[in-house]
């Protein structure tokens, strides 16, 4: 319902006063600014006004998708506080059916519903992840910080871990760190600082809060288990959204990759085979030059031999 407040709404509102097609794909929704930049028209303000609220709306969609009502509301009030006196974002907060969808996200926090794949987490940790060791990594750094905080609210001690800031400074990191070496706790929520370049304990399973759209990003995190033994890897994927997009998209990025690396490493051993090749060539005609000049050296003995003897013959003849 929230969805349909935000996109048919003020969204499509917002589309076509620019002209644009409704239905927009990121990359489209991306570039836009810079169609809109090279306008000359008196419309121009009015249309980078419209721009800004669709990105604004993108973003807030993308959240309530993909997160769940508190990045979501959470991303609204900072968005008011820092620039609520900004055009767009005035027109945009202000707006009946963005203040009805607003309400409505309030309620549901009130009332505890969040996002499906809270629910699915706290069902994995009391069942199959039941006191095992165990990663989850989350884009957001507020969400991790919920998620943290939710989990040991539910029996399941969890701490955070995110980069350096005024409110969490590099002691806070090893000590959260060290904590979970220790297993005073048995479940680290992370930011994108847990995947790579940090000490990290190896863990029993890894989960991915939502999939990220990079290959490398996949890896890294998937690496954060399995190293003393077997690990399991978990990605939470809301149907019909943008983390569906994301997965498919790691996933052709990371088949694409895997398929680039073995044509390097085919063609550095054929370059290899080759090296061998050669130096085994060139090897062979050293070993064959030392015998040619034996065979010369004996050759012209023979000729200093049969000279000497013809001399001989010569002298005794005069």
């Amino acid at each position: 319902m929230i969805l349909l407040f935000l996109t048919n709404a003020i969204g499509q509102q917002a589309l076509r006063a620019t002209g644009l097609p409704v239905i927009m794909k990121r990359s489209l929704l991306v570039s836009l600014g810079n169609v809109i930049a090279r306008i000359k028209s008196n419309a121009k303000y009015r249309m980078f006004v419209l721009y800004s609220m669709i990105l604004n709306l993108d973003h807030i969609i993308t959240l309530f998708e993909t997160q769940g009502t508190f990045s979501t509301l959470k991303f609204i009030s900072d968005l008011i506080i820092e620039k609520g006196e900004k055009k767009a974002i005035k027109e945009l907060t202000r707006s009946s059916d963005f203040i009805k969808a607003k309400f409505i996200m309030e309620t549901m926090m009130k009332e505890g519903k969040e996002h499906p794949k809270m629910d699915k987490l706290i069902l994995m940790f009391g069942n199959e992840l039941k006191n095992k060791k165990c990663m989850v990594f989350v884009q957001y750094v507020e969400q991790a910080k919920y998620i943290a905080g939710l989990l040991t609210k539910k029996g399941y001690p969890a701490q955070f871990f995110i980069g350096k800031r005024k409110s969490y400074n590099k002691q806070q990191q090893e000590q959260t760190l060290q904590d979970f070496r220790d297993s005073k706790f048995n479940i680290l929520v992370a930011s994108s600082i847990g995947e790579e370049g940090i000490d990290i304990p190896s863990t029993d399973a890894v989960i991915f809060y939502e999939p990220v759209p990079s290959e490398i990003r996949l890896i890294q995190r998937r690496g954060r288990t399995g190293r003393a033994h077997k690990g399991e890897v978990f990605i939470l994927i809301t149907r019909g959204t943008r983390d569906e997009a994301y997965h498919w998209v790691s996933k052709k990025k990371e088949t694409k990759m895997y398929s680039l690396i073995n044509i390097v490493n085919e063609e550095l051993e054929s370059r290899r085979k080759d090296r061998e090749r050669l130096i085994q060539e060139k090897k062979m005609v050293q070993e064959q030059k030392p015998k040619k000049k034996i065979e010369v050296k004996e050759q012209e003995n023979i000729n200093a031999n049969e000279k000497s003897g013809l001399q001989r013959k010569l002298n005794d003849y005069f």
